[in-house]
């Protein structure tokens, strides 16, 4: 319409509705940039507003920020701009946020302090944080330009000092193993920029597994999707993980590989690439929050590096007796919450004082979790040997997830039973290991077997740090005579077992695992 009444003036003159239109685009324009505008790391750009009493970060293409906008011209002029005009106005803002302003990190619920300890968003309309340091905690009211917030995220309650974190026992259906593991857990997802473990939650029908699950996520992001579904591709769970600190998956069966390996990038801080839109070429990095959690009747993962970054816990039915209605229970667990945040807090600001001198001799596969966790069990009075055991039973359910759900690893401990070490071709080894297969009525036309010797070279490798922990060693860079490449495996002895009885002692039997049917492995995907 604007273009045609320019047209219709026959003198190439800018028509009154045009020069309205391009007066409005500039107030607005004019109006956005009182704002604080900046860029993320990203370059999308963001503006920082006063809202009278607080300040407020929007991102510029965002609904929240189009709506205050168009307030302001309200306010200034009594006009309303139209969608055109608006979208000019902010394609403008954008372009001067990302070439005339600076670039700032943002952080989705727990942010880093440069200065030391570490922010969380309490995601209120007040745009309040608290800020913890080795000092102590305070809840602030202008926190410094560090998160970003999406439309599913819920205010987090007000912390309210007199709680005790070990309180929360009387809510979780927890073995007094899996306390320290959930606990130490729980507080360590308050800490950024280290890898965080993936929860896996499993037990039967009526063992609490959701509602477990549940309140963690209200502790550490309350959202309005409690528990969610994963998706069926790449594209939407990267869409999760980046839009949650903490995801948390309910009733997962057992994991495709995509989804194993990107919970296993997603926990260990992995980025990802993707393009902003089916239309662009330029590739946007997305690097998701790293807390994971999966519930379901069965450890879900069987992969072993998904195992070897989790926490297992294992759940009993809950005796009938012990029940309560999901609101009676909530209600208290609502009740008692401002006091449970505040206790959690006082442990994080306790552990980040501890952690400067928190040494461990044989730091496992998730070091920074070990010791953050070590300083937390300490601040939280378990202290850091009953962590550490605890750690270590974990490390010991992991490989039993491991082997247990691998055919391959099922026979390779059977034919390694009485021998010291064995050397050969992959081909030799395959061949070997079918036989032995066919005794243990393992079938080899499962998908989980390996169909060539080069597939059987790969689920060694995959396999290499649980049958290590069987203490089974394998080498796959020896070469025979004729330059052949040869795979070496040998039982290595654990220290202080050296002497005569040593082979015996170090043995691993099938009985140190549990031989799950062969026919419901059939259709896992290893």
């Amino acid at each position: 319409m604007e273009a045609r009444n320019a047209e219709a003036d026959g003198k190439g003159r800018e028509s009154p509705i045009a020069n309205q239109s391009r007066n409005i685009v500039a107030t607005l324009v004019g109006l956005g940039s009182e704002a604080e505008l900046f860029h993320d790391t990203v370059g999308d750009g963001y503006a920082r507003v006063d809202l009278g009493g607080h300040m407020a970060i929007y991102r510029l293409r965002s609904r929240p920020f189009k709506n205050w906008l168009a307030h302001q011209l309200w306010k200034s002029q009594g006009k309303a701009p139209s969608s055109e005009q608006l979208s000019s106005a902010i394609n403008v803002l954008e372009a001067k946020a990302r070439h005339e302003e600076r670039s700032c990190q943002l952080y989705n619920r727990v942010a880093p302090d440069p200065e030391g300890g570490f922010w969380y968003d309490l995601s209120d309309e007040r745009w309040r944080a608290v800020h913890v340091t080795s000092q102590g905690w305070e809840i602030v009211d202008r926190p410094p330009i560090l998160f970003r917030r999406y439309s599913h995220q819920q205010p987090q309650v007000e912390p309210v000092e007199g709680g005790d974190i070990v309180s929360l026992a009387n809510y979780f259906n927890l073995r007094d193993v899996d306390i320290v593991l959930v606990f130490v857990y729980l507080v360590t997802c308050f800490i950024p920029r280290i890898a965080h473990p993936i929860l896996v939650v499993c037990g039967p029908t009526g063992s609490t597994k959701t509602m477990l699950t549940r309140m963690l996520r209200m502790i550490v992001d309350p959202s309005a999707l409690d528990c969610m579904t994963l998706p069926r591709n790449e594209r939407e769970l990267v869409q999760q993980l980046y839009h949650n600190w903490a995801s948390y998956y309910d009733n997962v069966g057992a994991l495709p590989r995509w989804i194993s390996d990107a919970l296993c990038r997603a926990s260990t801080g992995g980025g990802f690439s993707k393009r902003e839109l089916y239309t662009d070429d330029d590739d946007v990095i997305c690097s998701p929050s790293p807390c994971v959690a999966v519930n379901g009747i069965n450890v879900t993962g069987t992969r072993p590096d998904f195992l070897d970054r989790s926490v297992i816990v294992r759940l009993d039915p809950l005796p009938n007796d012990a029940r309560k209605t999901e609101k009676e229970l909530l209600d208290d667990f609502r009740r008692d919450l401002p006091s449970i945040l505040a206790a959690i807090f006082g442990v994080l600001s306790k552990a980040i004082a501890m952690f400067p001198s928190i040494k461990i001799k044989e730091p496992p596969r998730m070091a920074d979790f070990a010791a953050w966790g070590s300083a937390v069990a300490e601040a939280i009075g378990f202290g850091q040997k009953r962590f550490l055991d605890a750690y270590q039973e974990n490390v010991r359910r992991q490989v039993e997830e491991a082997t247990s759900g691998s055919l391959v690893a099922q026979t390779l401990l059977a034919f390694m039973d009485g021998r010291q070490e064995w050397i050969g071709t992959a081909s030799t080894l395959l061949t070997e290991l079918e036989i032995v297969a066919e005794s243990l009525k393992i079938s080899t036309r499962s998908r989980g077997w390996p169909k060539a010797p080069h597939s059987l070279s790969r689920r060694l490798n995959e396999l290499k740090p649980s049958l290590l922990a069987l203490h089974l060693e394998i080498d796959h860079d020896r070469r025979g005579s004729k330059g052949e490449r040869l795979i070496w495996i040998r039982r290595k002895i654990p220290q202080g077992k050296e002497g005569p009885d040593a082979t015996d002692a170090s043995k691993p039997t099938l009985d140190s695992f549990t031989v799950r049917d062969s026919s419901a492995i059939a259709g896992t995907k290893t």
